[in-house]
């Protein structure tokens, strides 16, 4: 068989195109990444942020930090829960649509107010109907016999909707999914998710108990922004710790971002790539469109194309991890400011293209759009509680 030589030398050629035109893309991007920073110079804070493709990182800086400083990543920590919860539902120990409550021990939570059964999907999507009004979501210390599961009974709320109707955020809900991988795991939480995603991804400069006692060197590292800080000097832990306790350096963060690509048929996360890439089909949209809302756990951001995350804030930082998993491109970013929205939230248009806002739809009437507002529930059952961590 004779060698087509005129496609020997195509072949290298396009090669080369598709290289010079990513090296381009490239380029084009950091131009921009570095336009928007100059437009924001009186931004304070210290920040780290990345954007990354599958297998490496495309634009990395720290402004005021470094690599080798951790800072906390907030409610990204629901995505290690989800993946946990994932890994099970891989191995047929969760179904999603089973009663949560035959996961858990007898009483330890009181009775729901609705005969409708709470499942593992209620609570992915945020519909379990829960109030999210938790006094201690945040406090100064731990008990001395601190575990999950009382953390969970302390601070069980009230259920307002039935499930599956409403859209509600939950904090609690996101740790009872992390006190069910417990008790189906037989392993503390934070144990499970060192053994089945931080180990396996080399994740070493990351932390997860609320006390990060099950890291040496992220806890030392930690207090350097505890110490000193504009919060007194205190150190605020989250008992409900699988619902935002995590703290990592932002490589270890990219690392776990690199891990979620569908198109990574290599990843350790799972033995069959065909569950990473059920996570990401939509378990719950907008109602009567076929907008998606959540993706098992992962919130969906409209931009130019479909963008899957999350979004973090504590009480002294801001956060985001944002995955365009059609293109391969990722975003990742922490600062040291609370409830940042330069960085977390409009930083990502110069990654992803521009946010769809509801009123770009065609056809959408004000109650439509009126969807993509989560309601806060105010209603407070019980004894007034004065709490401001």
């Amino acid at each position: 068989m004779q060698t087509c030589r005129l496609c020997v030398l195509f072949i290298p050629f396009i090669l080369l195109i598709n290289i010079f035109s990513l090296n381009a893309e490239a380029s084009e991007l950091r131009e921009d990444i570095d336009t928007f920073r100059d437009d924001q110079n009186h931004y304070s804070s210290d920040i780290m942020y990345a954007v990354f493709s599958l297998d490496e990182v495309l634009y990395e800086n720290y402004e005021g930090t470094d690599e080798n400083v951790v800072f906390e990543w907030g409610s990204i920590t629901k995505l290690l829960t989800w993946v946990s919860v994932m890994q099970l539902v891989e191995q047929e120990e969760i179904d999603l649509d089973e009663d949560i409550t035959n996961y858990l021990p007898d009483d330890l939570l009181r009775d729901f107010e609705y005969d409708t059964p709470v499942t593992m999907i209620d609570l992915m999507n945020h519909q379990a109907g829960f109030q999210e009004y938790i006094p201690n979501l945040f406090v100064e210390e731990l008990p001395d016999d601190y575990s999950l599961e009382d953390a969970v009974q302390d601070n069980q709320p009230f259920q307002y909707h039935e499930p599956g109707e409403v859209t509600v955020y939950s904090n609690w809900g996101a740790a009872l999914a992390g006190l069910i991988v417990e008790e189906v795991s037989g392993l503390p939480f934070h144990e499970y998710v060192h053994e089945n995603i931080l180990e396996p991804l080399d994740m070493n400069n990351t932390a997860l108990a609320p006390d990060l006692s099950d890291n040496d060197s992220v806890r030392s590292s930690a207090d350097n922004f505890y110490t000193g800080s504009s919060n007194n000097d205190t150190h605020w832990y989250m008992p409900l710790y699988p619902a935002g306790s995590a703290v990592s350096t932002l490589p270890d963060l990219i690392t776990f971002g690199q891990a979620l690509f569908p198109s990574n048929t290599d990843t350790p996360l799972f033995d069959n790539v065909n569950t990473l890439v059920s996570m990401f089909e939509a378990t719950d949209h907008y109602e009567d469109t076929d907008i998606p809302r959540y993706a098992h756990g992962f919130q969906v951001s409209l931009l130019d194309n479909t963008v899957y995350g999350h979004r973090g804030n504590t009480n002294l930082f801001s956060s985001n991890l944002l995955l365009d998993i059609e293109e391969g491109t990722g975003y990742a970013v922490m600062t040291n400011e609370t409830q940042d929205t330069t960085y977390a939230l409009l930083f990502p248009e110069t990654v992803f293209g521009d946010y769809t806002r509801p009123d770009d739809f065609e056809d959408f009437t004000p109650a439509d759009i009126s969807q993509f507002y989560q309601p806060v529930p105010a209603f407070v059952q019980g004894a007034a509680v004065s709490f401001n961590p």
